[in-house]
């Protein structure tokens, strides 16, 4: 092999190490705060880790007719994820496209 092959492959390797961290690393808190949602107050504030031992919609049930009425926050906390998801694209693309050369394989699609 030779040396540019060779920095392609670990560029390759790095890149998707990278990529698969970042998404582990936003895919784990949104799991368990979706897990915890389920989980009465006292539960969470014990072990927020662990599974709930008596999974209850009460959180839900308490908290959606605030929003209802206008009394959430509502706007100002749905701003946030769009901001990340909008950094997330770009980011990607930039990765995919910009900063990173991909070799040709002779299996690839035609671009």
């Amino acid at each position: 092999m030779t040396n540019s092959k060779i920095l392609a492959k670990l560029a390759s390797v790095l890149l998707y190490s990278f990529l698969g961290l970042w998404a582990l690393t936003t895919i784990i808190p949104l799991v368990w705060v979706f897990i915890n949602s389920f989980k009465p107050s006292d539960d969470i504030l014990l072990s927020s880790i662990s599974l709930p031992k008596v999974w209850t919609l009460k959180n839900y049930i308490e908290h959606i007719p605030k929003f209802r009425n206008g009394s959430g926050k509502i706007l100002a906390n749905a701003s946030t994820p769009d901001f990340s998801a909008a950094s997330d694209i770009i980011l990607g693309y930039a990765l995919n496209h910009v900063l990173i050369s991909r070799p040709k394989h002779a299996c690839s699609l035609p671009q």
